[in-house]
C-alpha cells in the first residue's frame, strides 16, 4: 500500500510534463507556420518594356497575385549598372524620374496591382546610366525583403529621336510661313523659273540685260512687275493662301 501511494506522485508529474510539451509542440508548430504564411512573398509573373527613345520603362502583371505597390521596391539596372536614382513608387514627381507614372505606380491611381495591368516610369535626362538603344535593362520587384520577380527587356528605339523629330517639325513649320520675302540682285542673278510658293504659284524672272522682271499670277491674283537700272534689288512677297 505505501509503495502504490509512493508511486502515484511520480506518475502524475510525469504525465504533466508530458502534456506541457506536447502543448508546447503544438503551439510552435502554429506559430512557425504563421510566420511562414506573413513573409511568403506573393507569387505573380511580370514582363517588362523599354523605349530608348522616351526613357520609359513599362510592367505588366501577366498573372498570380495582386501586388500592393505601397509594399513594392523596384531596383532597376541599365546594363548592369543599377540606376543613380531609383523608382520610390509610388509617386508623382522624382527626382531622376519625368512627372506622371502610369498605372499603379502613380500615387493618385488603385495602388492594387492586379493580373492585366501595366504600369511605367519615364527615366529623366538628369538620372543615368542612360537607357540608350540596345541596352539591357533588368527591372527587379522586392515585397518586404523578398524578390518577387525580375524582369529583363532590351530597349528599343533610338537615343533623342523624339527631340530631333521635334527640331525637324519646327523647322518645317519656318520655311512653311506664308508671306515670307524674297530679295534679289537684279544686276547679277541670272534668270530663276519654277520657284513654286505654297499656293502653287510660280515666279519667273528674265535674265539680268533685261531691266524689267515679271511673274505669273499669284495666288491673289495680281503679276508683280519691277524695272529699274542694274545694279538694283527687287523685293519679292511670294503671295501664299490663308488657313
Amino acid at each position: 500500500m505505501l509503495a502504490a501511494r509512493a508511486v502515484s506522485p511520480v506518475v502524475g508529474i510525469a504525465l504533466l510534463l508530458a502534456l506541457t510539451v506536447v502543448t508546447s509542440s503544438v503551439v510552435a508548430v502554429g506559430a512557425l507556420d504563421l510566420a511562414t504564411e506573413q513573409t511568403a512573398p506573393p507569387q505573380a509573373t511580370f514582363d517588362a518594356t523599354a523605349d530608348a527613345s522616351t526613357g520609359r520603362v513599362t510592367i505588366t502583371h501577366r498573372g498570380g497575385e495582386a501586388i500592393d505597390v505601397d509594399e513594392l521596391e523596384l531596383v532597376v539596372t541599365v546594363d548592369g549598372e543599377e540606376l543613380r536614382r531609383q523608382p520610390p513608387v509610388p509617386f508623382f514627381s522624382a527626382r531622376g524620374f519625368v512627372s506622371g507614372p502610369t498605372g499603379p505606380f502613380n500615387v493618385a491611381a488603385d495602388q492594387r496591382w492586379t493580373a492585366g495591368e501595366s504600369a511605367s516610369f519615364a527615366i529623366a535626362g538628369t538620372n543615368g546610366p542612360v537607357v540608350s538603344h540596345g541596352a539591357v535593362v533588368v527591372v527587379t520587384l522586392v515585397v518586404e525583403g523578398n524578390i518577387v520577380a525580375s524582369v529583363r527587356s532590351v530597349a528599343a528605339g533610338r537615343t533623342g529621336q523624339r527631340s530631333a523629330a521635334l527640331r525637324e517639325d519646327r523647322s518645317g513649320q519656318s520655311a512653311a510661313s506664308s508671306g515670307s520675302m524674297l530679295s534679289l540682285p537684279l544686276s547679277r542673278s541670272p534668270a530663276m523659273s519654277g520657284v513654286t510658293s505654297s499656293s502653287g504659284s510660280t515666279l519667273s524672272l528674265p535674265p539680268s540685260r533685261s531691266p524689267a522682271m515679271s511673274g505669273s499670277v499669284s495666288s491673289a491674283g495680281l503679276v508683280p512687275s519691277v524695272s529699274g537700272s542694274p545694279g538694283t534689288r527687287a523685293i519679292v512677297v511670294i503671295a501664299t493662301s490663308g488657313s
